[in-house]
């Protein structure tokens, strides 16, 4: 795989940016989906998902470097069949259980793998570099779930466009990516290669035009609605940050606008 050192991005806070208090939204991860799994049982239907495509991780880039070319490229993609896996681990189970996967550091991989196919193929003496697509076996992934004891599932949902609505501590709303740390920290969040398809808005000038941060909080319904459709979406995830206790904690609650209206519970985040 690519190497080389990485610097660590903080994390996103909300609350008053001039106290101490401050929320670090990375660990309230969990509390996000605990805020919002009261809505995720109420999203549209699922949509109807065949094996290859649920079991199909694509784009995974490999990069090595070994001996030769052959030791290389067996290094390449035995990784990146591993990374692959994790990742549709990933895909299958609640994000609240990500922290009870395996860890695949070692295990061998071909008893998961159904066929995989290789792009953009590159290779020198000592080096490889490719992107792989793997299709894996259903019955031994899923096997392998069951031995870990976690639940998973194989549907997608309908697409849901999810609203980061951010209101600071004098009662200003914000919806767009500037000044809005509740929208970076879903960004960080959200798995694009997840079977519960939520999705963020781009945040371009058509998005910006289009929508107001006063027309979610005034409950602009046909607006939202209209953005949504922007992005192949019926139902729209009004997911609302609101700092209390001056900064030292955040509210976050969560509504759901489209096939069923509802709103979930709200559920508190407290600085460390």
């Amino acid at each position: 795989m690519r190497s080389g050192r990485v610097r660590a991005k903080p994390e996103p806070t909300l609350g008053n940016p001039d106290g101490n208090a401050m929320v670090d939204l990375g660990r309230g991860r969990s509390a996000l989906w605990t805020c919002l799994i009261g809505l995720l049982v109420l999203l549209p239907r699922p949509l109807p998902a065949q094996d290859a495509a649920t079991y199909t991780v694509t784009d995974i880039a490999v990069d090595a470097t070994a001996g030769d070319a052959v030791a290389a490229r067996t290094t390449a993609l035995a990784e990146g069949q591993r990374e692959g896996l994790a990742r549709l681990l990933r895909r299958l189970t609640p994000t609240e259980e990500h922290d009870r996967l395996p860890s695949l550091a070692g295990v061998p991989v071909d008893p998961y793998v159904q066929n995989f196919s290789i792009e953009e193929e590159e290779l020198s003496g000592t080096r490889y570099l490719a992107s792989l697509t793997v299709t894996y076996d259903p019955t031994a992934v899923k096997d392998l779930l069951r031995a870990q004891g976690l639940s998973f599932t194989e549907t997608a949902s309908a697409p849901v466009l999810v609203l980061p609505l951010y209101v600071t501590g004098e009662g200003t709303p914000r919806l767009w990516p500037e000044d809005n740390p509740w929208w970076e920290a879903w960004a960080e969040t959200l798995d694009p290669n997840g079977l519960l398809r939520l999705t963020l808005p781009l945040g371009d000038l058509e998005d910006i035009t289009q929508l107001g941060p006063e027309q979610v909080t005034g409950g602009d319904r046909d607006a939202m609605l209209a953005l949504a459709a922007r992005y192949g979406a019926d139902d729209v995830l009004i997911a609302r940050a609101t700092p209390v206790a001056d900064g030292a904690a955040v509210r976050l609650d969560a509504e759901r606008l489209g096939q069923t209206d509802r709103s979930g519970a709200p559920f508190i985040l407290e600085a460390r």
